[in-house]
């Protein structure tokens, strides 16, 4: 037998429970740090309901909180009912949406992207950029930086 530590909730009372709702908290975990004078969450984990329920059936969404240099406890990822990933981003609708910049080590291929275009780096060489309207930029990675600002600048064509 494995050792499980349950949530379990619902509305109404113990002696007569109801139906849990769109957007309740089915449970959480908070992490805690003393910094000298008082304790404070650090991080946290959260479930909540993340859709309509139907019998058997109690769609979840798993939040994960950070605090930051501020003191600010904010929400920072999250994988929804489908499995989708958000990071930075609460409604992830493909199973990876991250709202910045992604980098993958060690290899140094990052993606950024902005309103108006995205590019594709490796090795600090710009690769494949791409205009909002789904056009490509005609560049290569060894035309010099003055071509590549006038392809990004040409986007709107």
């Amino acid at each position: 037998m494995t050792p499980t530590f349950n949530f379990q909730r619902s509305v109404g009372t113990l002696a007569s429970p109801t139906a849990v709702f769109p957007g309740a908290n089915l449970g959480r975990l908070d992490f805690w740090g003393y910094e000298g004078a008082n304790w404070d969450v650090g991080a946290r984990i959260a479930v909540h309901v993340d859709s309509n329920i139907t019998p058997g059936i109690v769609p979840s969404r798993i939040v994960f909180y950070t605090q930051n240099s501020a003191g600010v406890l904010d929400d920072r990822m999250y994988i929804d009912r489908n499995g989708n990933v958000g990071i930075n981003y609460n409604l992830p609708a493909v199973k990876l949406h991250v709202d910045g910049g992604v980098a993958i080590a060690p290899r140094g291929i990052t993606f950024t992207a902005t309103a108006d275009n995205f590019a594709v780096t490796i090795d600090n060489e710009e690769l494949y950029p791409y205009c909002a309207n789904g056009r490509h930029a005609e560049h290569r990675p060894h035309d010099c930086a003055d071509q590549r600002t006038r392809y990004r600048d040409n986007c709107s064509i």
